[in-house]
């Protein structure tokens, strides 16, 4: 059976991408498909995307810049093997332009965001949508300090939607985050 890094080396950059792309359509469509059965209204989302700059300003981003800081951190004091994903971030990011990286990082925050907390913490609790967002992130269930590090964003994440009640702060947060350090793989200045 090939193993991870293996499979990687064989798709191109572009099939790399489409790939993420079709897992977040995957996960958008399980989500929607939770929501209406989970819902009996299909508009109650709109009770928890609430635009409240105070919200986002408070909350978003200086948690996203927090999460910024520790991963920095760990990517200098922390030796490669126990955090490298198979070359996967490297691999998605370091030819994407700026803008795609934006498209990346929006699309990724707001599937995840509306699947893990909009559908599933609202309707299971914190602990659930946590884990099972952990577990989405199946490449880092061998790197300790990864998996550790996920499972904290994705509480954290969880308590911001717990604290506000607003699907905004994360979508926000989760963007900040992701596309921050999309940018500093794409121009080397963090290996994560």
């Amino acid at each position: 059976m090939m193993n991870q890094k293996e499979l990687i080396k064989r798709l191109s950059d572009k099939e790399l991408l489409l790939n993420v792309y079709a897992t977040q359509v995957l996960v958008f469509i399980i989500g929607f498909i939770l929501y209406y059965f989970l819902f009996d209204d299909l508009f109650a989302i709109t009770d928890y995307l609430n635009f409240n700059v105070n919200q986002i300003l408070i909350y978003s981003i200086p948690t996203a810049a927090l999460v910024i800081i520790i991963d920095i951190i760990i990517s200098k004091q922390v030796p490669k093997q126990l955090i490298d994903d198979g070359g996967i971030n490297q691999r998605i990011f370091q030819h994407l332009s700026l803008s795609n990286i934006i498209l990346l990082s929006a699309t990724v925050s707001i599937v995840e965001e509306f699947v893990f907390r909009g559908v599933l913490q609202v309707k299971f609790g914190l602990v659930l949508a946590s884990i099972i967002f952990a577990l989405l992130h199946f490449r880092y269930l061998k790197k300790v300090v990864m998996l550790t590090l996920v499972v904290a964003i994705s509480f954290l994440l969880g308590l911001l939607f717990y604290w506000t009640n607003n699907l905004l702060v994360t979508i926000v947060t989760h963007f900040l985050i992701d596309v921050t350090l999309g940018i500093f793989v794409r121009y080397k200045l963090i290996n994560l």
